[in-house]
C-alpha cells in the first residue's frame, strides 16, 4: 500500500474513534513512565519493547486500520524508555567534601537564619564534573547577593546524592528534585560571588530579580503578598499569612498558573488590538510576554502547562479551528513530562493539571445545573466547583487536609487577584516614571491589604480546614464519579447518575 494512502486511513481512523487520539496517545506515555518506576519488570520491560515495535511495524503494514493502536503501543515504549533514561540511569557518584564551584541557574531563596539556597550548574568538586544541577544550602549569605549567570565557589562543600524518603510518605525528595533538574544537594559554610556577563538563557532570571526589586521598593507593606502573586516566590510571605491562604483554599494564587497566564494575555490582548499590527504579529507578540513571563518565574509545571494551552488556542483562533480543552491539556501534559519525567509525581504538576482536568470535565454540566443565577455567579461557581473537584482527592492524598470554604474564598479572592497582577506588573513596567508607578502601587497595595484581610478572616472560621486522607482506590472512585458526570461520558443519564453517586459514596466512605 502507497504511504500516501496508508496516512489517509490513519488519520481517517483517527477521525472515527469517539475518544481523542491525542489524549490516548498521552495516556499511553504516562503509563510507559508509570511502569518504568517498576525496576522489577526492566529485563521483561526491554523485552516487551522489542516485540511492541514488531507488534507495530507488522500492524503498520497489514492493518492500516489499527495505525491509532499501533502509535499507542509505541508511545508507551517511547514512555517506558524515557522513564528508564530519567529514573533508573546511574548517577556518577561525586567526592564527599571538596571545593565546588558553579554557574547561577535560578534566583537565590532566602531560608531561614539567614541560610541562602543556590541552584547551580557546570558544577565542579575539586576538578571533578557533575553532569547535572546541584542544589546548594549556604549557611551564611555573602556580601553580594548572586545572580543568574555569576559564578559561586564554595570552598570545603559536602556533596551528596538525594536520599529517597520514607516509605509511608507521600513526599519523594528525590523526585521533587529531578523535577527540577536537580540531581545533587551540597551544603558549604560560605559562598564567594564572582559576578559575570550573563548568557542569553540568563536574562529572564536577572529580570525577574529586577521585578523583585522593584516590588520591595513600590510595597513596602505588602511585597511579600504581591511578589508570591506574580512571581510565584512565597519565601517572603510571612508563616501565618501562607498557612492562611492554605487553610482558606486560595494558595493557587501565590503560584503562577493559568490565572496569572490568562489574566497577563488578556491585558496584552486588549493592549495590542489598539495597534494597526496584523493578526499574526498581535498573537505573535502576544505569545513572545506569555514564555517570556514563564522563564522569568522559573518555568514552573503550572506555569509551563498554562503557556502551552493558551498557545495552541491563540494559533487555533487565528487559523480558525476547534479548540479542544482536552486535546491541548494532553499536548501539554506530554510536554511537560517528556522534558522532566519526573514531574508526573511533583505536587505542583498534579494539581494543576487535577484543577484543569475538573474544568474540562464538569464546568459545562455544572453551569446547566446552575440556570436559574445570573450569568456572571453561575459562571464563577462552575469554574470553581468544577476546579475543587478536580484538585480535593489530590490535595486529600498529599497533604491529609480538606479547605472547606476554598469555594467562597475564592469567589471574592479571584477578581482582585486579576487586579492586583495586572496592575502589579504595569507599575513595575512603570517604575521608571516614578510618581505614576508610586499611585498604581498604592491602589494594588490597597487591594491587596483587602484581599489578604478576607483570606485570614476566612482562615479563622471554625472548621475552616480539617485533616481527612484518602487512598489511591478512593480517588479512583472519585475519577470514575467525575468521568460519569462529565460532557465525555455518553451514557443515558438514568445510568450514568446513579453510577456516579455510587462511586463518590464509595470515594468519601469507603
Amino acid at each position: 500500500m502507497p504511504v500516501g494512502e496508508r496516512w489517509a486511513n490513519f488519520v481517517k481512523s483517527c477521525r472515527c474513534v469517539r475518544s481523542r487520539p491525542l489524549v490516548f496517545v498521552c495516556l499511553c506515555f504516562i503509563l510507559g513512565l508509570l511502569l518504568s518506576r517498576t525496576g522489577s519488570i526492566l529485563p521483561v520491560g526491554l523485552a516487551g519493547l522489542f516485540l511492541c515495535g514488531l507488534a507495530v511495524f507488522w500492524r503498520w503494514i497489514r492493518w492500516p486500520g489499527g495505525a491509532l493502536f499501533c502509535l499507542g503501543l509505541l508511545f508507551l515504549g517511547i514512555g517506558f524508555l524515557r522513564g528508564l533514561l530519567a529514573f533508573s540511569f546511574p548517577l556518577p557518584q561525586p567526592p564527599a567534601q571538596g571545593t565546588l564551584q558553579g554557574t547561577m541557574v535560578d534566583q537565590a531563596t532566602k531560608l531561614e537564619r539567614g541560610r541562602l539556597r543556590l541552584t547551580l550548574e557546570q558544577v565542579q568538586v575539586d576538578g571533578v564534573s557533575l553532569p547535572y544541577r546541584t542544589q546548594v544550602t549556604v549557611l551564611t549569605q555573602p556580601e553580594q547577593m548572586p545572580l543568574s549567570g555569576d559564578i559561586v565557589i564554595c570552598p570545603h562543600a559536602k556533596v551528596e546524592i538525594p536520599s529517597a524518603s520514607e516509605k509511608d510518605s507521600t513526599y519523594n525528595q528525590p523526585l521533587y528534585l529531578q523535577g527540577k533538574g536537580i540531581y545533587y544537594q551540597a551544603v558549604a559554610a560560605e559562598a564567594e560571588v564572582m559576578p559575570s556577563q550573563p548568557a542569553l538563557r540568563h536574562i529572564p532570571a536577572r529580570m525577574a530579580a529586577w521585578m523583585k526589586q522593584q516590588i520591595a521598593d513600590l510595597y513596602p507593606l505588602q511585597a511579600g503578598t504581591v511578589t508570591g502573586m506574580l512571581m510565584g516566590d512565597k519565601s517572603a510571605l510571612a508563616d501565618d499569612s501562607l498557612d492562611a491562604f492554605r487553610i482558606s483554599g486560595v494558595s493557587h494564587v501565590l503560584a503562577v498558573s493559568g490565572l496569572h497566564v490568562g489574566f497577563l494575555s488578556a491585558a496584552l490582548l486588549y493592549f495590542l488590538r489598539k495597534s494597526k499590527r496584523k493578526r499574526w504579529w498581535q498573537i505573535l507578540l502576544v505569545l513572545s510576554g506569555l514564555w517570556l513571563y514563564c522563564a522569568m518565574v522559573g518555568m514552573p509545571a503550572s506555569a509551563v502547562r498554562a503557556c502551552c494551552m493558551t498557545t495552541l488556542a491563540l494559533l487555533a483562533q487565528v487559523r480558525g479551528e476547534r479548540y479542544d480543552l482536552l486535546t491541548a491539556l494532553a499536548v501539554s501534559a506530554f510536554v511537560i513530562l517528556f522534558i522532566a519525567p519526573a514531574q508526573l509525581f511533583a505536587a505542583g504538576f498534579l494539581l494543576s493539571f487535577g484543577a484543569m482536568l475538573g474544568i474540562a470535565s464538569l464546568c459545562n454540566t455544572i453551569e446547566r445545573g446552575l440556570r436559574f443565577l445570573p450569568q456572571w455567579l453561575r459562571a464563577s461557581l462552575a469554574l470553581s466547583i468544577s476546579a475543587q473537584m478536580g484538585v480535593w482527592p489530590i490535595g486529600s492524598y498529599l497533604f491529609g487536609t480538606v479547605q472547606l470554604y476554598g469555594l467562597v474564598t475564592n469567589l471574592a479572592v479571584v477578581p482582585l487577584a486579576s487586579v492586583i497582577t495586572v496592575g502589579g506588573l504595569v507599575s513595575c513596567l512603570l517604575s521608571p516614571l516614578g510618581f505614576l508607578a508610586q499611585a498604581v502601587a498604592w491602589v494594588v497595595e490597597g487591594l491587596a491589604a483587602l484581599m489578604e484581610t478576607i483570606v485570614l478572616f476566612v482562615a479563622s472560621w471554625p472548621g475552616a480546614q480539617f485533616l481527612y486522607t484518602v487512598t489511591p482506590w478512593q480517588i479512583a472512585c472519585w475519577a470514575a464519579g467525575v468521568f460519569l458526570l462529565s460532557v465525555y461520558c455518553l451514557w443515558p443519564n438514568k445510568v450514568r447518575w446513579p453510577m456516579a453517586f455510587v462511586c463518590f459514596a464509595c470515594a468519601i466512605f469507603l
